[in-house]
C-alpha cells in the first residue's frame, strides 16, 4: 500500500511539473505595444504609431487625471513621418521628409459624441489635430469591416483618459476634420489662409499591431524544481519506511 502511495506521489509530481511548465510556457504570449496608422494622399502622406505601452511594457497613462474631459499622454505617438513629394528641382523646404521620433497626444472631450485629438511636439507646438465626430461616420476610404466598427462605435467608452480604449476601438480610423499644423499646413485654404479644419472624406488606415513578448523569467526551472521537491519528499518517505 505504501509503495502505491509513493508511486502515486511520484506520478503526481511529474504531472504537476509538466502542467506548470505548459502554462508557464504559454505565458510567453504577445502583448500589443501599439498600432501604426497611415494617411495616404497626394500631399502629404502621413504615417505614425499610436503607443499604449512604453519600452518597459507599462501602460502609457493620462497625466491629467484630475481633468476628466482632457487627457494627455506623453510619448504616445512614435515615428511620426511626414512624406511630401515635391516637384523635381523644387526649392520647397518641405520637400525633405519630416520625422518626429516621439510626440505627445492630447485628447479633449468636446461633447457627448465628439473628441478632439492633438499630436504635438515635446515643446507643445501642435503638429496635427483631428476629431472623432459622430456626424462624420463612416469614412469613405475605410474597408467595410472598419466602417462597421466606426458606425457602431460606443461613445459611452472613455476615449479621452484611457489610451488603450482609443487603440482597442480603432478610434483613429474613424476620425475626420484633419488639420495639419506647424510643418504641415496643407489643409489650409490657399486663398484665405483659413486654418480651420476641413471635413475630409478619408481617414487614417490602421496597419498590423506592433507586439512584444510577455516573458516569465526561469519559468521552466521553477516547474522543474517544484517537481523535484515533491519527488524528493516521496523518496525520503520511502527510504524511512524501509
Amino acid at each position: 500500500m505504501t509503495k502505491k502511495i509513493v508511486k502515486l506521489m511520484m506520478a503526481t509530481a511529474l504531472a504537476t511539473g509538466t502542467t506548470l511548465g505548459f502554462f508557464m510556457e504559454s505565458a510567453n504570449a504577445q502583448f500589443v505595444v501599439g498600432r501604426p496608422y497611415s494617411l495616404p494622399s497626394n500631399l502629404p502622406d502621413i504615417r505614425f504609431t499610436l503607443l499604449v505601452k512604453d519600452n518597459e511594457g507599462n501602460e502609457i497613462k493620462d497625466t491629467f487625471m484630475n481633468e476628466p474631459n482632457v487627457g494627455f499622454f506623453p510619448g504616445a505617438i512614435k515615428d511620426f513621418k511626414y512624406l511630401y513629394s515635391a516637384p523635381e528641382n523644387s526649392n520647397d523646404p518641405l520637400s525633405t521628409p519630416v520625422n518626429f521620433p516621439g510626440l505627445n497626444l492630447k485628447a479633449e472631450k468636446l461633447g457627448d459624441t465628439n473628441v478632439s485629438y492633438t499630436i504635438s511636439e515635446t515643446t507643445g507646438s501642435p503638429v496635427m489635430t483631428f476629431v472623432l465626430d459622430s456626424n462624420s461616420l463612416p469614412i469613405d476610404n475605410l474597408t467595410s469591416d472598419i466602417k462597421e466598427e466606426c458606425k457602431n462605435i460606443d461613445f459611452g467608452i472613455d476615449f479621452v483618459n484611457i489610451v488603450s480604449n482609443i487603440l482597442e476601438n480603432n478610434v483613429f480610423a474613424c476620425v475626420s476634420h484633419i488639420k495639419y499644423e506647424g510643418y504641415l499646413p496643407f489643409e489650409e485654404n490657399e486663398d484665405t489662409m483659413d486654418p480651420s479644419p476641413r471635413n475630409i472624406s478619408r481617414s487614417f488606415k490602421p496597419e498590423n499591431d506592433i507586439t512584444a513578448p510577455i516573458t516569465v523569467p526561469e519559468h521552466s526551472n521553477t516547474a522543474s524544481l517544484f517537481a523535484l521537491a515533491v519527488l524528493g519528499v516521496g523518496s525520503l518517505r520511502k527510504h524511512k519506511m524501509k
